[in-house]
């Protein structure tokens, strides 16, 4: 299920990521997982409802014992 993170007062895409990915250099994947939603990545509006991307570092990759299942 996608995570939502609603922008507050000082917030910044590389805020969010760094909050919610780990890692502030994430931010063009909120960036994109928002496409329509935001016109400038550095002016993002209060109370905007954006959607947050599976965070891939918790996700383990299919072994080969894994890889038909």
């Amino acid at each position: 299920m996608a995570k939502t993170y609603v922008v507050k007062a000082g917030d910044s895409l590389s805020k969010i990521a760094k909050k919610l990915l780990g890692d502030a250099a994430r931010w063009p994947e909120i960036l994109e997982a928002n496409k329509g939603k935001i016109k400038d990545p550095n002016a993002i509006a209060l109370g905007l409802e954006l959607k947050i991307p599976d965070d891939k570092a918790d996700k383990k990759p299919a072994g080969p014992d894994h890889a038909f299942e």
